[in-house]
């Protein structure tokens, strides 16, 4: 998402006409202001999501990763190249063994 803060008006009046100062200074100021006021909006509007992902990915007695969890952070690994091909071989062999 992302969001844009504009301040709009007449053309003449923001780049200043014959004999009037140029409005810049002031356009800047109050696009740094709007952006100041939307910012708690924001934090506001984004705070239920983070929330919900949180409850998504936890169980709710224990706190920990539950199982949609575990399946995500197993498929991004999983995704990933081993860094280590030793250590896959390594805990195959030693799991075969009587």
């Amino acid at each position: 998402m992302q969001w844009v803060v504009g301040v709009y008006g007449p053309a003449h009046e923001l780049m200043g006409g014959p004999g009037r100062r140029r409005a810049w200074p002031f356009v800047l100021l109050v696009s740094a202001l709007s952006a100041l006021l939307a910012w708690p909006l924001v934090r506001r509007a984004t705070r239920p999501l983070a929330e919900l992902q949180r409850q998504a990915t936890t169980d709710p007695l224990t706190g920990l990763p539950n199982r949609a969890s575990f399946l995500a952070q197993l498929d991004e690994t999983l995704r990933q190249p081993p860094k280590a091909p030793w250590a896959w071989q390594f805990l195959t062999w030693t799991a075969l063994r009587p």
